[in-house]
């Protein structure tokens, strides 16, 4: 038998050698892979660390990202805090320390678990300072000071540590019913704040989707070059207009099939009456010239829009600069055209990347707060072999899986294009009761629907479905209007 008193269990090392050993961790890990710093930069911030270089390191590494540059070792240098005397290691050797502490035992190093233990660690500080605080508090109340109130006072400066920001993502049942009530109030209280959500603009499709709430995904379908990007277009400018107003921070469009300079040309033609195909081709005279550069510039610097027409992108690269425009600007709402277009891995099918692609949105959405508008296509076979013509969800590349993740699906139907495929031979001289060939009843049909156009949804959580609502379209414009 084994003689305990012989060989006494180890004891636990202080809870001060544990932070900083994972501060250390997580600073040379990010150091050596700035690519990762995005991986947790929205839930470790620098005063949760508890040594006082570090936390300046990691402060640094945000003005870069800030600035728009990388959180590497160099932009460290540029940007960090002036050095107490009491740091007696040059900042370039104690970077080279931390980057080679971490690299040395990098085989399992779990960036997630260590960003974990940093938080609990600083929750437990927060604790504890929270029940000196208590105790202060209690000394120095007056002598007659009941001891029921002594207690009240001493719970709420606990509790206010316990539901600080260190805890935002996990809650009891009874905190996330105050925070939404708080929250309920201050949009009904605030006429001004316009309620929760931001504003899509067009009534219409605002009686279909409702506002564009936070933590949502809504999913934007049509035919090929059936509009999907000239709502899209129409719902941002809206958007990035009311969270200007409540200063929540800007918008980011992917846009992964138009360029900065078609969106900039459909922006333009709309504001200034312009048909946009004479914008793109420059066939211009000198005062519509005059006028993009002039009156054009000044409106379309009114929004808070960023336009991102990097291609290839894979979700993780959309994380990545969306939490670039968060840390620079603050965000608001992000825009992906199109979901066919984002990159997966090379054994991945089409129906794979499009089903991770809204999974990870859906994510995005809950991590970040915001509303993610993705633009998806549509099979066209299925829509013209249906006698209707009208999109269902199953038309959908990816329907079952886009319509089980995503919180709103909703469609911008034109009639007309439906209809221009569907010409019928000329040389048919069978005539109908109005005296028509086939050919001639789809010329009429034609005119009927011309700059019609429908919006729809087909799965709304939260709302009654199938609201379907009729807008306008201006084909010189490429802009819908309510009707």
């Amino acid at each position: 038998m084994t003689d305990r008193r012989r060989y006494p269990e180890r004891a636990p090392p202080p809870a001060e050698i544990i932070s900083e050993e994972a501060e250390r961790a997580v600073a040379g890990y990010i150091l050596a892979n700035p690519s990762q710093f995005f991986e947790i930069n929205d839930r470790l911030q620098s005063e949760h660390f508890s040594t006082s270089r570090i936390m300046r390191i990691w402060a640094a590494m945000q003005r870069a990202v800030e600035k728009g540059k990388s959180p590497d070792r160099r932009m460290v240098a540029l940007f960090i805090d002036p050095l107490d005397k009491k740091d007696d290691t040059p900042l370039t050797i104690y970077i080279a320390n931390l980057i080679h502490d971490v690299t040395r035992n990098i085989e399992g190093f779990d960036l997630l678990a260590y960003t974990d233990t940093i938080i609990r660690l600083a929750q437990k500080r927060a604790l504890l300072a929270a029940l000196d605080q208590a105790r202060v508090q209690v000394a120095a109340a007056d002598v007659g000071t009941a001891i029921e109130d002594l207690v009240d006072e001493g719970v709420r400066a606990l509790t206010s540590a316990g539901v600080g920001d260190f805890d935002r993502d996990m809650r009891t049942y009874g905190q996330w019913a105050e925070a939404l009530g708080q929250r309920v109030n201050r949009a009904i209280a605030d006429e001004e704040n316009g309620g929760i959500g931001l504003s899509p603009g067009l009534k219409a499709v605002e009686e279909v989707i409702g506002p564009l709430i936070g933590g949502k995904v809504y999913v934007l379908a049509g035919m090929s070059s059936g509009g999907k990007s000239a709502l899209a277009k129409s719902i941002m400018e809206s958007a990035a207009l009311d969270a200007k107003r409540k200063r929540q921070g800007w918008l980011y469009n992917a846009s992964l099939e138009m360029n900065g300079e078609e969106h900039a040309a459909r922006a333009l033609s709309d504001y200034l009456g312009i048909p946009s195909f004479k914008i793109e081709r420059a066939a211009l005279n000198r005062s519509e010239v005059e006028a993009i550069g002039s009156r054009g510039r000044e409106w379309a610097s009114q929004y808070p829009i960023l336009i991102d027409q990097r291609r290839r992108m894979t979700m993780e690269k959309i994380r990545s600069r969306m939490m670039q425009v968060k840390n620079r600007y603050g965000l608001a709402m992000a825009v992906i055209d199109h979901i066919l277009l984002i990159r997966g891995g090379k054994k991945d099918s089409l129906m794979d990347r499009v089903m991770e692609a809204v999974i990870e949105a859906k994510i995005m959405a809950g991590e970040l707060g915001i509303p993610i508008l993705l633009l998806a296509q549509i099979n066209e076979k299925n829509l013209l072999e249906r006698p209707s013509g009208w999109p269902i969800a199953s038309d959908l590349f990816g329907g079952a899986s886009i319509v089980q993740n995503a919180d709103v699906v909703f469609f911008i139907h034109r009639p007309e294009l439906v209809t221009r495929k569907k010409e019928p031979a000329k040389t048919a001289k069978k005539r109908d009761e109005d005296g028509d060939t086939p050919h001639q009843a789809w010329e009429r049909r034609l005119e009927r629907e011309a700059g019609q156009a429908w919006v729809f949804s087909d799965k709304t959580r939260g709302l009654a479905g199938g609201v379907r609502r009729e807008l306008r379209f201006d084909g010189e414009t490429t802009t819908f209007r309510d009707i």
